[in-house]
C-alpha cells in the first residue's frame, strides 16, 4: 500500500468512501431529524470540508490503483498579536477506510499526516472523534492522548426553551458586546473554567490558544451571523456565543462561565436567557457543546429542555521539533516575508 497526496481525480472515490462510512449512533429526538447533525457540528470528526476546496492536508491510501482510505486535515496559524510569538497547529477533520480493511490500518494515514505536519513545523495535531468510535484506538496507538470529552446537548425547538427560561426584567450586570481586545480576557476565562490537566494538553499558553481558537473568535467578531457577548465585572467572568443557523440547521449556543461565580449556575442561566432572547424571532432546533467537567452548564441546559444527542472525545498528539527543524521553519517563514 502507498500513501500519497490526493489529486482532483481522487475526489469522487474519496467522497464515496466518506459517505459509506458515515454511520453514527445518535440518541434522543435529534436522531430523527432529517439533518445530518454530526456533519454540521463545528470542528468535529467527520465534518467534511467541501472537497472542491483544497485542503492543507489530504492524503489517500492506495493499493493496486484503487483508493482504500483517506485522511483530511488543516493547518491553522495563530494570528499575529503584539508580544506573542505566533505558532501553528494541525487538526484532523476526517479519516475513513473501506470496510474490508481492519480499523488499525488507519494508523498508517494518521502517522503520515502527523509527520507531514512536523515537516511544516507543526508539532501539535488535534482531533475530535465521536465517542466509542473504533478509530479511537488507532489514534491512541499513534501517540494521541485523550484530554477531555464533550456532550452535544440539543433541543428540537428553541421556543420550548423560551417557555421554560425564567423571565426577569433586569438585565445581566456587566453584559456587553465582545471585541478583539477581549481575547486575553477570554483566555483567562478559559484557564479559570478549565482544569489545569486539560489546559496543559490543549492550550498550554496564550499562543497555542490563539492558534486553536483565535481565528474562529476573530471570524465571530466580524460576521453578522455570530453574536458574542461577555460579562465583565472587573474581569471577564462569562461568555455567550450565538451562531444563527441556515434554514434547516440548528442554531449554536456556546456558554463559558467562571465555575466559582455565585450562586452556582446562576450566571450560566442568565447567559442562556440572553441566548434564547436573541433567538426569539428564529425558529428551529439549537444545540450546545459542553465539556464533561462543566457540570453547571450541563444542568442548566437540561433543566431548560436540552437533552444529550451524542458525545465526542478530544485528543492531541505532540511531537518534538529538533533544533535543525526549528531553524528550517524560521528560514522558510523569513523567505515568505521577504519574497
Amino acid at each position: 500500500m502507498e500513501i500519497r497526496s490526493a489529486q482532483v481525480t481522487d475526489l469522487a472515490q474519496i467522497e464515496k468512501i466518506y459517505n459509506e462510512g458515515l454511520t453514527l449512533d445518535l440518541s434522543g429526538k435529534g436522531a430523527n431529524t432529517p439533518v445530518k447533525l454530526w456533519q454540521i457540528i463545528n470542528r468535529v470528526f467527520a465534518s467534511l470540508i467541501p472537497l472542491a476546496i483544497p485542503s492543507d492536508l489530504l492524503y489517500v491510501l492506495e493499493s493496486e490503483n484503487e483508493i482504500k482510505g483517506f485522511i483530511q486535515g488543516e493547518i491553522i496559524y495563530g494570528n499575529s498579536i503584539k508580544g506573542v510569538q505566533a505558532v501553528g497547529i494541525a487538526r484532523i477533520l476526517n479519516l475513513a477506510l473501506v470496510k474490508q480493511l481492519p480499523p488499525g490500518t488507519g494508523g498508517m494515514l494518521i502517522d503520515h499526516l502527523c509527520n507531514e505536519s512536523l515537516q511544516k513545523g507543526i508539532s501539535r495535531v488535534y482531533v475530535r472523534v465521536p465517542e466509542k468510535h473504533p478509530v479511537i484506538e488507532s489514534f491512541k496507538a499513534q501517540g494521541f492522548l485523550h484530554y477531555a470529552s464533550e456532550e452535544v446537548l440539543y433541543i428540537d425547538d428553541i421556543k420550548r426553551t423560551e417557555r421554560r427560561v425564567k423571565k426577569r426584567q433586569e438585565g445581566v450586570e456587566g453584559l456587553r458586546k465582545a471585541s478583539q481586545k477581549d481575547l486575553f480576557g477570554l483566555f483567562n476565562l478559559y484557564l479559570a473554567s478549565t482544569p489545569k490537566k486539560v489546559s496543559a494538553k490543549e492550550s498550554p499558553d496564550f499562543a497555542h490558544w490563539i492558534a486553536l481558537y483565535g481565528s474562529e473568535w476573530l471570524n465571530r467578531f466580524s460576521q453578522r451571523s455570530h453574536h458574542n457577548l461577555v460579562v465583565e465585572r472587573t474581569e471577564i467572568i462569562g461568555w455567550l456565543g450565538i451562531t444563527f443557523a441556515h434554514p434547516g440547521e440548528p442554531h449554536t449556543l456556546s456558554i463559558m462561565a467562571r465555575p466559582n461565580a455565585k450562586p452556582k449556575g446562576a450566571l450560566q442561566g442568565a447567559l442562556l436567557r440572553e441566548g434564547v432572547a436573541s433567538l426569539r424571532d428564529s425558529q428551529g432546533a439549537a444545540w450546545c457543546n459542553v465539556r464533561n467537567y462543566d457540570i453547571s452548564t450541563t444542568r442548566v441546559l437540561q433543566m431548560n429542555g436540552f437533552e444529550t444527542l451524542t458525545g465526542q472525545e478530544l485528543m492531541v498528539r505532540e511531537s518534538k521539533l529538533s533544533v535543525l527543524e526549528k531553524s528550517d521553519v524560521r528560514m522558510k517563514n523569513l523567505k515568505m516575508v521577504f519574497n
